[in-house]
């Protein structure tokens, strides 16, 4: 189940409503217009909403002009369109009942709070480079995997073994439902970035669509040598203006770099060493 809190504000409340919630560290809402010049707040949990969200609502003097309890699965429906995705050349991901074009490799996504679901340029980047790699064989780490698509996307095309980890539970759910759905065993941990990772477990392919301070967080963990001592880093999630700096980390570390796209503002890499 989850919470739904609404409320009704002005532009100008409404902004400083997102800056608290940001501040305060909450970010599960969506602003959308309302009636007249009004503007909808809509908050959610899974189960319960932090009392830090509401605190700061209520010092604004705002206060929820309707609550409601959802399930899961009728929230997604509602909320996530049901449209076959076109993820990479050949490969669709199926969110709802209507049929993908025939032909190809369809991936199942049953709707769930994780990120990952084919229409952001990040993933699509990572997969439309994945299909054009060799994974026969190869034991692939999806670190931060949301959804688990990309890791399940590698299993389907060969890897011998997938990990699959992230820090959202509720993310891990989603992808515990995705590799039953689409019928791969993984290895599904949960954890900060590396510390995540069962020890002993050394990657051919390390895939991580992680935003630049998460990358560069990586790069000085020292348990990365261990991990990829060498191989393929496979990544996205970079904004562009922080290209320069995630690729001198990459660098310093022996990675050189054989492959990169941009779409938007987001620029994906893949690095050997």
């Amino acid at each position: 189940d989850w919470i739904e809190v609404r409320y009704e504000l002005t532009a100008e409340d409404a902004d400083l409503a997102c800056e608290a919630l940001v501040a305060a560290g909450f970010t599960a809402f969506a602003l959308a217009t309302g009636r007249g010049e009004n503007q909808d707040l809509t908050l959610y949990g899974a189960e319960m909403l932090p009392q830090s969200a509401l605190a700061c609502l209520a010092a604004l003097g705002l206060r929820p002009v309707a609550q409601a309890t959802l399930d899961e699965q009728v929230l997604y429906a509602q909320l996530h369109p049901q449209a076959p995705v076109l993820l990479a050349p050949g490969v669709h991901v199926q969110p709802g009942d209507e049929a993908p074009p025939a032909g190809g490799l369809v991936l199942r996504l049953p709707p769930g709070p994780a990120w990952g679901d084919g229409r952001h340029p990040t993933t699509r980047l990572l997969a439309r480079r994945l299909v054009d790699l060799d994974v026969l064989g190869a034991r692939v780490l999806d670190l931060g995997c949301g959804s688990g698509l990309l890791g399940i996307l590698a299993a389907k095309r060969g890897a011998a073994e997938v990990v699959l980890t992230d820090n959202d539970d509720h993310a891990l759910r989603v992808t515990r439902a995705c590799c039953a759905a689409n019928g791969v065993v993984a290895g599904i941990h949960s954890g900060d970035l590396l510390a995540a990772v069962p020890e002993g477990f050394v990657a051919d392919l390390l895939i991580a669509n992680l935003w630049a301070d998460l990358v560069l967080a990586c790069c000085d963990d020292s348990r990365l040598t261990g991990i990829l001592p060498r191989g393929r880093w496979l990544g996205s999630g970079v904004h562009v203006r922080r290209r320069d700096e995630v690729e001198a980390a990459l660098t310093a570390l022996g990675f050189r770099l054989v492959w990169s796209e941009e779409e938007a503002w987001w620029w994906a890499f893949e690095g050997h060493r």
